[in-house]
């Protein structure tokens, strides 16, 4: 197993769990403490990514962030920063202006089944000079031969890495050994993993994917992220180094490092729940958690009757409108006076 390259993405996807975003400080404090213990790329920006800040999916909490980015980048020459690019919600406008801020990774992502929509934003940061990732998001929804046939596009548009993302948390270590081996075959570029821990999986599935060729993980410290969370950081390192592998970090640091983050957040660190096992279950996207909740209590309908005909309906981020909907639907159909339809019952309706 070769030493894996470690992507931190605490700063990104852990903004899903605390309001979108921190404050410059913190990430002053943080990215200084994190390249202290070894860490050489970390992702930074609003937890949808770029473009995500807006009034229906929350505002980034600190645009002073930006400047903090700037001055780490060039306090750090050999740190690589890198920001999360979803087409349609990031324009070129946002990618110049992170190059300008000291920006060096670009991780193009799109839908598991959807790469055509990435060409033009990764042929132009390639145009810049600088990185172009593609990444598969939801890749529970697809069948590895699908995902390498996607991610062969992403090849051939130039991305330099393909990573394909557990977004739901809802993949086995069977399931990412599978899509593994069937992406490292097929493609001649690197190939990355990105884990959620809905179903508790997140260090085997990292592990499996470690085994079957994937030479690069994404975790965050103290797994801390949407949810129950990414895979946690400081774990994974402390398995490799016991196994015997040298990874390039300092563990102490990392631990004091995962420390820090659980003292600031202690109230919305991630955990592991029987809502979380489900949404790991039925598909769902882990950042769903908090609206799952209250649109449950809102329109008092089961939450796993609503987590399951969410799942069965194949939700996907930036549909948040629909949990809304649906728990209205159910709230309805499970009214005094109307005959209890199930969830099934229910998407068949809706289809027809």
């Amino acid at each position: 197993m070769i030493t894996p390259l470690i992507y931190d993405v605490t700063l990104r996807d852990g903004a899903n769990a605390n309001g979108h975003g921190f404050s410059s400080d913190f990430y002053a404090s943080y990215i200084d403490k994190a390249y202290a213990a070894g860490i050489r790329r970390i992702e930074v920006g609003h937890g949808y990514g770029l473009g995500g800040s807006s009034l229906h999916l929350g505002p980034l909490q600190d645009l002073d962030i930006w400047d903090i980015v700037a001055i780490k980048a060039a306090q750090y020459p050999d740190l690589r920063i890198g920001v999360h690019v979803i087409p349609g919600l990031a324009t070129f406008e946002d990618i110049a202006f992170c190059i300008d801020h000291g920006i060096h990774i670009f991780r193009v992502a799109s839908h598991c089944t959807e790469a055509d929509i990435t060409e033009t934003y990764i042929k132009y940061v390639i145009k810049k000079g600088y990185e172009a990732w593609g990444l598969l998001m939801m890749c529970h929804m697809a069948e590895p031969h699908m995902l390498a046939e996607e991610a062969s596009k992403l090849a051939s548009y130039g991305a330099q890495r393909v990573v394909f993302l557990d977004s739901a948390g809802a993949l086995t270590p069977k399931d990412v050994q599978k899509i593994s081996s069937q992406l490292v075959t097929s493609l001649k570029i690197p190939v990355g993993f990105h884990a959620h821990n809905n179903l508790n999986a997140s260090v085997a599935n990292s592990l499996s994917a470690l085994s079957y060729g994937c030479t690069s993980i994404d975790a965050s410290s103290s797994g801390y992220g949407p949810g129950a969370g990414n895979l946690p950081l400081d774990s994974f390192i402390a398995i490799l180094e016991k196994d015997g592998q040298r990874t390039g970090k300092d563990i102490r640091k990392l631990l004091e490092l995962a420390a820090f983050l659980e003292k600031n957040f202690q109230s919305t660190m991630p955990r592991g729940d029987s809502v979380s096992t489900a949404t790991g279950l039925y598909g769902l996207f882990s950042g769903f958690k908090p609206r799952l909740l209250e649109a449950s209590s809102t329109y008092n309908v089961d939450i796993f009757e609503l987590i399951e005909y969410l799942g069965m309906q194949q939700v996907i981020a930036g549909q948040e409108d629909q949990i809304i909907a649906a728990a209205q639907l159910l709230s309805t159909a499970t009214s005094p006076g109307n005959h209890s339809k199930s969830s099934k019952t229910l998407v068949v309706d809706s289809i027809l």
